[in-house]
């Protein structure tokens, strides 16, 4: 049965630099999907779209369902598909990073857990 993770992260490192990691297919690509499978490519915008490649036969394009920058990127298939919402709030020592994954296959419930710690590595090394 699919589930509905949930993670924060507090991240040392400018709202706008984590921002930039978490809405463009570069930003992605450095953390949320493997670029030597393929980049991820973003067309920002409320009527956007997403499109990530895990690996062969794990890719898809979905729209984007919330576009306010610089604070939240919600993607995915709405109504019972797998949906990404990022939410970053920017904070005195940097930001707090909410990460919710809904439809979340049980196989893929493990391996989640890593992302949040690599954007927040991502984000603080500045590169």
């Amino acid at each position: 049965m699919p589930a509905t993770l949930e993670h924060s992260v507090d991240i040392a490192a400018p709202a706008g630099r984590v921002w930039d990691l978490v809405s463009t297919g570069e930003g992605l690509s450095g953390w949320f999907v493997p670029a030597t499978v393929a980049p991820a490519t973003v067309a920002p915008g409320p009527q956007g779209s997403v499109s990530l490649r895990f690996a062969p036969g794990a890719e898809g394009t979905v729209p984007v369902l919330a576009w306010d920058p610089p604070r939240r990127i919600r993607f995915g298939v709405a109504g019972g598909g797998r949906v990404h919402d990022i939410t970053v709030v920017a904070a005195a020592a940097g930001c707090q990073v909410r990460l919710r994954d809904e439809g979340v296959p049980d196989a893929a419930a493990a391996g989640w857990a890593g992302f949040p710690g690599r954007l927040g590595t991502l984000a603080e090394s500045g590169r």
